[in-house]
């Protein structure tokens, strides 16, 4: 896909994370994880490390029983989560209609294509990410 998308994607879904009230911090490099968030709770501050992969679903596709990414990762971390903005398909530059929000405990082996493939979960962000904490 498109590099100017991808990086679209991931802004995307930093700015919803700064609107929950995570810190977003960015790498010099983009090896691996697209950026860190972190954010303070009582007495401890909770960091995790985010990848983002925004799906762009042609007009041939249909619906599916399962939604999600299919294919390697190229780090994986315990407390990672990771952010599937799902883009329409007859616009480009708008808004995603749903996001989906994965933790690392979702994410699964599958040995003929690489890594993680899950059922789709569409939830509201503040709800998902108040569980992260």
């Amino acid at each position: 896909m498109n590099l100017q998308r991808d990086y679209f994607a991931e802004m995307y879904v930093a700015g919803i994370l700064a609107d929950t009230g995570w810190n977003i911090y960015f790498p010099r490099r983009d090896i691996g994880f697209d950026f860190i968030i972190t954010k303070e709770l009582e007495e401890r501050i909770v960091v995790r490390p985010v990848q983002v992969k925004g799906k762009y679903p042609s007009e041939a596709k249909g619906d599916a029983a399962f939604y999600g990414y299919i294919g390697r990762l190229s780090q994986l971390h315990p407390d990672m989560l990771l952010a599937i903005p799902y883009f329409p398909a007859d616009r480009l530059g708008v808004a995603p209609l749903h996001i989906a929000w994965m933790p690392r405990s979702r994410i699964k082996d599958q040995v003929s294509v690489g890594t993680s493939v899950f059922r789709r979960v569409f939830v509201a962000a503040d709800r998902f990410l108040a569980a992260l904490t």
